[in-house]
């Protein structure tokens, strides 16, 4: 049986009007009518009888709406119960993210404007977050994990993007394979000055040796000095998207094949799991699920 549909039985039955209970739930008549039609036919039973003025219930029906008024109404006090609950979700989540990782700040923006009395501390660090030393309730984490000490969810796939403004291309000239990077500078993320991480691995058929001429531990500052048209910027995606969108940066080799790097979101899995770190879990879940 469609619980819905009852709802919409009963408030037909308490206005006496298929225009005026649509008007109140805020659906078309044709909704309402198609679904009070279909509770009959599994109940096998009419429940309405239609006038030119208005509806009226049948035996059957009047009693249907009697049976089934405290049922809807103990629906209606959970549903606004289960919504005050949601609002009124407060206390405080620490969360970890790599440096400059976006995805987080929409996510979080998003989850502060669902639960208004949550208060967030962000702490961004290219270093691998301690727990239970730094305080840290949920942390967002790119690449293997290497530890089994941890529950994670699978939040997206992410690769690297080559990009060069159309000024600086047109100055030094578009590379037609990967080999002729060798030769352009290149600007990307480091923590330290030195670019250890293995960059020529991250296209499938590998990179030459890069001339870095800027590297930085933030994507901000990488991003800025790429779009002053001074290098090449080998970076994640999500951080050009926007000036790939203007046409104010042009990706390179777009069409290689790139290595991919899991998106996790991690927390410990031996601590009690507010229900903070519970909402926030499961709305993160949600909304990278419906980004894909």
């Amino acid at each position: 049986m469609n619980l819905n549909a009852v709802r919409m039985f009963v408030d037909v039955a308490q206005t006496g009007s298929f225009s005026k209970s649509a008007s109140k739930l805020d659906i078309p008549i044709a909704t309402l009518s198609r679904n009070i039609s279909e509770l009959e036919k599994s109940l096998n039973c009419q429940l309405l009888i239609r006038h030119k003025t208005g509806v009226s219930t049948t035996v059957a029906g009047q009693r249907f709406y009697e049976q089934s008024l405290g049922g809807i109404e103990q629906l209606l006090i959970a549903e606004r119960n289960l919504s005050d609950d949601e609002q009124n979700l407060s206390g405080q989540l620490r969360i970890a993210t790599p440096p400059s990782f976006s995805p987080a700040w929409d996510v979080i923006a998003a989850f502060s404007r669902a639960y208004p009395n949550v208060a967030v501390h962000c702490t961004a660090s290219g270093r691998l977050m301690d727990f239970f030393a730094d305080g840290i309730d949920v942390a967002f984490r790119i690449g293997e994990l290497h530890t089994d000490t941890v529950i994670a969810k699978k939040l997206f796939d992410s690769d690297t993007a080559l990009v060069a403004t159309p000024e600086f291309l047109a100055k030094w000239g578009a590379p037609t394979q990967l080999a002729d990077l060798s030769r352009l500078p290149v600007a990307t993320w480091s923590e330290s000055g030195q670019v250890v991480y293995p960059y020529q691995q991250l296209f499938a058929n590998g990179l030459p040796r890069l001339d870095f001429r800027f590297t930085s531990n933030s994507l901000e500052a990488v991003l800025y000095y790429v779009r002053q048209h001074l290098a090449v910027g080998l970076v994640p995606p999500y951080v050009v998207q926007e000036w790939l969108n203007r046409g104010e940066l042009t990706e390179l080799f777009a069409n290689e094949v790139k290595s991919k790097h899991d998106v996790h979101l991690i927390y410990p899995a031996h601590r009690h799991q507010s229900a903070v770190l519970k909402a926030f879990v499961g709305f993160c879940v949600e909304w990278f699920g419906q980004a894909q």
